[in-house]
């Protein structure tokens, strides 16, 4: 994993262990190159999304948050991605869409939208 496609605050995994992004991992890195192999992608799953009040709707087929303006699917047009999240407004006008494959693209995607959100793990 590229440590600097991440950000503060990302959740992955570092030494097996889930792991949110903090400034020291970024100057560990850049002191140690070697230990870049200690941070790992966490991978989206159903578990981490119910957590997250992102659930199961079989009125829509989709993962859907309680505001149903973020909808998840287990499909995604991208190779080497399974998940495909789509983001409204207020209005319920569309202001983002990504395959995401992590739970750090998916907190990116959030943010991109200007969505404050905490990921709980």
């Amino acid at each position: 994993m590229n440590i600097t496609e991440l950000l503060i605050g990302d959740w992955v995994r570092k030494k097996g262990k889930p792991h949110s992004i903090q400034v020291d991992d970024f100057i560990e890195v850049s002191n140690d190159h070697s230990k870049k192999k200690y941070y790992e992608p966490i991978p989206i799953n159903p578990e981490i999304l119910e957590k997250n009040r992102i659930r199961w709707d079989n009125h829509f087929g989709s993962y859907v948050s309680e505001d149903r303006r973020m909808t998840i699917d287990c499909f995604s047009n991208m190779i080497g991605r399974e998940w495909h999240c789509h983001i409204d407004n207020e209005d319920f006008e569309s202001i983002g869409s990504a395959d995401i494959q992590n739970v750090h693209e998916l907190q990116h995607l959030l943010l991109l939208c200007g969505i404050e959100r905490e990921i709980t793990l």
